[in-house]
């Protein structure tokens, strides 16, 4: 079955998107889409679904379907006695393993998506944010 959250950044990343366009959207926070996205939230409520649908150029009924079909399941478990929070933290290095010492201004802006996806703590995420677009901005020369 595939994941509600792998979904949502399939569809954000094929319309070239960034979590915070599609935060801004649909009016959830960009922490919220990145929990969905990364499976640490599990699939929204329909209102939600609602507002996703139409920011990704999807059906509604499908986008529903799929978060409907994983809400299910996560009940299914915890009924079952499986724990909903076990999930598998992402280590950094394997995040940024993909880009070059001499990078393009794409390739800086996955390393900021990148970044945003995978720093824990948001104070940190946003300190390391603001550091990076300020390295990008500076290899861009605009200072």
């Amino acid at each position: 079955m595939a994941r509600f959250g792998d979904k949502i950044k399939e569809l954000r990343q094929k319309l070239g998107l960034t979590q915070w366009q599609v935060a801004d959207r649909t009016g959830v926070s960009n922490t919220y889409i990145s929990a969905l996205e990364s499976g640490r939230k599990p699939a929204p409520p329909h209102v939600i679904v609602t507002a996703l649908a139409a920011c990704l150029e999807i059906s509604e009924e499908a986008l529903w379907n799929l978060a409907r079909a994983e809400r299910e399941e996560r009940l299914k478990q915890r009924i079952d006695g499986i724990p909903t929070s076990q999930r598998t933290a992402r280590s950094p290095e394997s995040a940024f393993s993909k880009f070059d010492a001499n990078p393009s201004n794409a390739v800086l802006e996955q390393a900021i998506q990148a970044l945003r996806e995978t720093a824990q703590d948001p104070k940190q995420r946003r300190l390391l944010a603001r550091a990076l677009e300020t390295l990008a901005k500076s290899l861009r020369g605009k200072d």
